[in-house]
């Protein structure tokens, strides 16, 4: 792998980490609002949360290991 690939794997990964936070902080936003009672517990948004999160994680495991 030439070292300019490896510098756009090095900054993607970087963005993927980003995107990550910025996904807990949507989680947090979420739950915050259900617990005051702001919107009732809707599971699809929890199967988003969760489908987006494991696209992430998955994707920066495959970054990482190649």
């Amino acid at each position: 792998m030439s070292g300019a690939a490896r510098q756009r794997d090095k900054e993607f990964i970087q963005s993927v980490s980003i995107a990550t936070g910025f996904l807990s902080e949507v989680e947090t936003q979420y739950l915050l609002a259900i617990r005051l009672k702001y919107i009732s517990n809707i599971s699809k948004i929890e199967c988003l949360i969760n489908s987006v999160g494991s696209v992430l994680v998955g994707k920066k495991n495959d970054l990482l290991n190649t």
